[in-house]
């Protein structure tokens, strides 16, 4: 699963900027010297005329680089918004593959399923994320970008540790996953279900469907704390938490 996408070239409001920016200093410049070289050989009442062209000249141009901020400042904040609630939106539907993954390693710690080793990187399995490689090169636009980074990164780890059970020498004698072996694997999901509660809370959703759908999913995390906290009670995530 890749952690980090490619840096994407800059955006399109930050060249306009530049680019007005630029326009206007080029601009404030051309009309200083035109009014210095007209100054040489003007009457009194030119230099008046010239000096108000050029004052209303700067002024216009400073109006327009304000409205242009503005715009931009807009424009930006809004886009802040929806990177930083689409990633969310990701998490939230990451968590219920969390959750189901850390009820399956408590069920193999209480013995009431088994699942070869050979088949426990598949089951422990989630989807390549598609907002967090797509955000990479803005993930310091999120208002937990941290969490969000250890939160897929966490996702990967439990998916390396599922491999290695399934390629450890003893696979050849123990055929299927070991409750003890389910405890380490049920910790690292402890830890990224709590990171994806925590992201959640961290969320301005504007609309009203966006935060029953946040109360739903963090209200499905903190059941599955509850009972893996039950069955794992010296579980090394629950140490941090406390």
């Amino acid at each position: 699963m890749p952690l980090l996408a490619f840096k994407k070239p800059r955006s399109w409001y930050s060249v306009l900027a530049w680019t007005v920016l630029v326009a206007v200093v080029v601009g404030v410049v051309i009309i200083s010297q035109l009014f210095v070289t007209s100054l040489w050989c003007a009457t009194s009442c030119e230099k008046v005329g010239a000096l108000g062209s050029v004052l209303g000249g700067i002024i216009g141009a400073l109006g327009a680089a304000v409205a242009v901020y503005l715009m931009l400042h807009g424009q930006r904040a809004e886009e802040t918004d929806k990177i930083s609630n689409g990633a969310v939106r990701e998490v939230m539907e990451f968590s219920r593959f969390a959750v189901g993954n850390l009820e399956i390693c408590e069920n193999i710690h209480s013995s009431k399923v088994t699942i070869p080793r050979a088949d426990f990187p598949e089951v422990m399995r989630t989807p390549d994320p598609i907002v967090y490689p797509a955000i990479a090169d803005r993930i310091g636009v999120l208002k937990s970008p941290q969490r969000v980074v250890a939160y897929y990164t966490r996702i990967a780890e439990a998916h390396r540790m599922a491999l290695v059970l399934m390629k450890q020498p003893v696979a050849l004698t123990l055929t299927h996953v070991l409750p003890k072996e389910a405890e380490h694997i049920a910790d690292i999901w402890i830890n990224i279900c709590d990171l994806a509660a925590k992201i959640i809370d961290s969320a301005d959703f504007k609309s009203e469907l966006d935060h029953e759908a946040a109360k739903i999913f963090r209200k499905r995390i903190d059941d599955a704390l509850i009972t893996a906290r039950n069955t794992f009670p010296d579980a090394e995530s629950f140490k941090e938490l406390s």
